[in-house]
């Protein structure tokens, strides 16, 4: 396939360039989740849902469960969404044959990995869920408690979104990297060549260059 400027790109050079596209929708999701998050948190209902498990835990000493990745963890989701976005809009100059866009886009691709890596580790170390701690309550003195604290809960589906958001910009970030070191790996003068090529004269220089020659020597 030819390129704008008549380049043949090869085949896996289009193939990171797709990888890298699919790279948007994930930090798209990932920025939603955040701002999503950030409104929760920032409502009476979030407040209300803290004061209760205090009181729960200074009454009972039941450990309150994680509430999504609290007003910190947010914030991470949309730098990490954002992060991603870019690294996504460097997609049409990977095609292009760039090279720095394409060191930048390994680069950020493997930071953005690591980082939903250990987002995805940290959540899953918690040893208590909402449900086992709803459990716990339900067998004691503070089964009373229940009915407030899910009734003040954030819809079931804010989690859901975050594993998802999460989980896909991990596969698409892997995807990303895995594609864009296979095109190295075949394809490498392809990010070199640009360079040169730019600074190697093409035939409407030279059209141009003859044109002026002429028109001096008729002048004089």
């Amino acid at each position: 396939m030819l390129d704008m400027t008549g380049v043949d790109v090869p085949r896996p050079v289009r193939a990171a360039t797709v990888f890298t596209w699919l790279l948007a929708p994930a930090g798209l999701l990932l920025v939603l989740d955040g701002l999503w998050e950030l409104r929760w948190w920032g409502s009476p209902a979030a407040a209300r849902l803290l004061a209760a498990f205090a009181k729960v835990q200074a009454e009972f000493g039941a450990e309150p469960p994680p509430l999504l990745r609290g007003r910190s963890g947010a914030v991470v989701l949309i730098v990490l969404g954002v992060v991603t976005l870019a690294c996504a809009m460097l997609a049409p100059l990977i095609y292009k044959g760039r090279l720095w866009a394409r060191t930048w886009s390994m680069v950020l691709g493997i930071a953005t990995l690591f980082v939903g890596l250990a987002s995805i580790g940290a959540d899953a170390y918690h040893p208590q869920d909402l449900s086992g701690y709803l459990s716990s309550l339900a067998q004691g003195e503070s089964a009373g408690s229940i009915p407030l604290i899910t009734s003040l809960m954030y819809p079931g589906w804010y989690s859901w979104l975050e594993d998802i958001a999460q989980g896909l910009q991990v596969l698409a970030s892997a995807a990303a990297v895995a594609a864009l070191v296979a095109a190295v790996i075949s394809h490498r003068d392809y990010f070199t060549a640009k360079r040169a090529e730019a600074a190697a004269p093409d035939e409407w220089d030279a059209a141009i260059s003859r044109l002026h020659r002429r028109t001096v020597g008729d002048g004089e």
